[in-house]
């Protein structure tokens, strides 16, 4: 069994994205949110801290994966097929990394396994934890053959 961890700037407050986030945490049992808010002014400062910070939060010898507008696109099918191939290659943890408004550093870019989005589109970074959850829960459920997923 896979763990998934996320790795966020911000705290997910009383809002629609954190009750959908509740609904889809709840359906993958092996998933934990950790979260860091920076109370530094905007700026490359404030980018690079949450970067150090992010990186520093990750305790354990897992994929990393960062959430990046610039990063590759995936299909759903591509996706699973990438965390399957990580859980057969004896990876039983994947940390997803979601920086702030701003982005993050190249250090932290450096020091990932891969760089994902989800669209050429921007979203809001509460609305890219939900996309991301969805897309694990689908990622598990094309693994397991369900039928959540249709192509």
């Amino acid at each position: 069994m896979i763990k998934y961890h996320i790795y966020a700037i911000g705290n997910m407050k009383r809002s629609a994205e954190s009750e959908i986030f509740s609904k889809y945490s709840k359906r993958i049992s092996n998933i934990q949110l950790f979260e860091y808010v920076s109370h530094l002014p905007e700026g490359n400062k404030k980018t690079k801290d949450e970067s150090e910070k992010l990186l520093s939060m990750i305790k354990n010898n897992g994929k990393r994966i960062l959430l990046d507008q610039f990063g590759k696109c995936f299909s759903s099918d591509e996706f699973s097929g990438i965390l399957s191939n990580w859980k057969n290659t004896g990876f039983n943890k994947i940390n997803f990394i979601i920086g702030g408004a701003d982005g993050v550093d190249q250090k932290l870019k450096d020091n990932v396994d891969l760089i994902i989005s989800f669209s050429k589109m921007t979203f809001p970074h509460m609305l890219a934890r939900v996309i991301l959850l969805e897309q694990i829960y689908r990622a598990e459920a094309i693994i397991a053959k369900h039928p959540y997923h249709r192509n």
